[in-house]
């Protein structure tokens, strides 16, 4: 029994050493996502998110597609990070409940 919650304390360190390590490289991503608007003939860009109960909109300003793409992988990445940071947290939970189980 002990081989096995010895097991599971590691599997639960690891899982909160990623758990910081992801929120890490989350906090470093921008927050919200693209927005194009249409202003005349030409097409500007905002980056859009919630603070508190508002919607703010960032200015910037007519990306090249170069750009566009490399802030729509930004976003896709903040999105795949905060999945994994809850699936991290359920698991944590998790982990605990069993370890603490008599």
């Amino acid at each position: 029994m002990k081989q096995i919650k010895a097991v599971l304390q590691e599997e639960l360190n690891t899982s909160v050493s990623m758990l910081q390590k992801f929120e890490m490289q989350l906090n470093q991503l921008p927050k919200g996502s693209i927005v194009e608007k249409e202003i005349g003939n030409q097409k500007y860009h905002y980056r859009a998110y919630r603070d508190k109960d508002k919607v703010k909109f960032d200015y910037l300003g007519r990306l090249s597609p170069k750009k566009l793409a490399q802030a729509k992988t930004e976003h896709r990445n903040r999105k795949r990070l905060a999945k994994s940071i809850r699936d991290l947290k359920k698991q944590i939970r998790y982990l605990k409940k069993v370890i603490n189980a008599k």
